[in-house]
């Protein structure tokens, strides 16, 4: 998920994989919903960029059931050509 600092991206996810209650409602999921989760600190070291966090270094990584080039994946993000060379927390929009 993409989008500005403080509109609630960590919040949504962290209540639909549970860590969290909502303030009001409630959310379902379906029975067989995998969501698989990455913390801001597991992304590994600062020094790497963009594709390697994304792709530690691979050329094809496996998105769901299907395998794809990862730098097409990065790109799909917006992460193109210089800025998929980004160090993780320099990027810039």
């Amino acid at each position: 998920m993409i989008g500005p600092n403080g509109v609630g991206k960590t919040t949504l996810f962290k209540t639909i994989v549970g860590l969290e209650q909502p303030d009001s409602g409630i959310v379902r999921s379906a029975r067989r919903c995998n969501c698989p989760t990455s913390t801001r600190t597991g992304l590994g070291r600062p020094k790497k960029t963009v594709w390697e966090v994304v792709s530690d270094g691979l050329d094809y990584i496996r998105v769901g059931h299907v395998e794809m080039p990862s730098r097409a994946y990065v790109a799909a993000f917006g992460f193109k050509g210089r800025s998929s060379r980004s160090r993780r927390g320099a990027v810039r929009r």
